[in-house]
């Protein structure tokens, strides 16, 4: 058995010791980061319905021990387009459980899945690479939308310029109206004597009212040339008929003008009754 010295023996736990320490302040090996700019080339992926997709804008950030920034943005170059295959494979399915417009909860989605990254290896380096995701919008759907909202708002204005418009031209009628009226000296308008009115006072406010006007009161001449001419008839023809046959058309053919004019049938006895009190 070999025996050990009195010094070997003291000196022992010494160089034990220095052994340790020089072994705790070994460097650490140092972990070269680089980001590397957002590829302008999208990724597009079909959303939900395959109609339109989501278009993603990628970037990565890789990682490795051992190496300098610039030796590692080197080597990652040459793993671009792995990784962006990669994206494609991991958020396709992700994808297409979103519709079109739903952008935020996609890019939600998708960020959980990519949020591990992986790894390659070569020549006994790993390097890690994280990719991060913007999601955006078809193109064709914002033109679409685009083209909705400018139809919305068009009509939108459409409705409150002819509303304005509108509310102009009734003022100016009613003013012309009263106008007219003074001129003929009428204390009140009678309804008939507005329609006869009406189309003068109308051609002075605005073209386009003024014709739609003035059609209207062509229209009811018509009407009342219509009645006119039944009345006429059922008058050469009442030695014909018996008396109450002769007061039934006279009826028919009064009730008929005055629903194609908006008329109670019952205003002109009732008119005639307020004349005669």
């Amino acid at each position: 058995m070999e025996r050990t010295g009195l010094w070997r023996r003291l000196s022992a736990p010494q160089r034990g010791t220095r052994q340790h320490a020089a072994a705790t302040l070994l460097p650490a090996v140092p972990i070269a980061a680089y980001e590397a700019p957002a590829d302008p080339e999208p990724l597009v992926v079909p959303a939900r319905g395959d109609a339109f997709s989501f278009y993603l804008l990628t970037q990565f950030r890789w990682a490795a021990s051992g190496l300098t920034v610039a030796e590692l943005e080197r080597r990652c170059a040459t793993y671009t387009i792995k990784a962006r295959s990669a994206v494609l494979r991991r958020v396709w399915a992700t994808a297409r459980r979103f519709d079109p417009g739903d952008t935020d909860r996609a890019e939600a989605a998708i960020g959980k899945d990519l949020a591990s990254g992986w790894q390659y290896a070569i020549d006994g380096v790993t390097i890690t690479c994280t990719p991060t995701v913007l999601v955006t919008a078809d193109p064709e759907l914002r033109e679409h939308r685009r083209s909705v909202e400018l139809r919305r708002l068009a009509l939108r204005a459409e409705v409150e310029l002819g509303t304005a418009r509108a509310d102009t031209v009734h003022r100016l009628a009613e003013r012309w109206l009263e106008v007219l009226g003074q001129l003929e000296a009428h204390e009140m308008l009678r309804p008939e004597v507005r329609q006869l009115l009406l189309p003068y006072a109308a051609a002075l406010t605005d073209e386009t009212f003024g014709a739609v006007v003035h059609s209207l009161a062509t229209h009811r001449l018509q009407l009342t040339n219509d009645l006119a001419s039944v009345l006429q008839q059922a008058a050469a023809n009442h030695e014909r008929v018996g008396l109450y046959e002769f007061a039934n058309a006279y009826d028919k053919a009064l009730r008929s003008y005055c629903r194609q004019m908006g008329l109670d049938p019952f205003a002109w006895l009732q008119s005639d009754e307020d004349g005669a009190e």
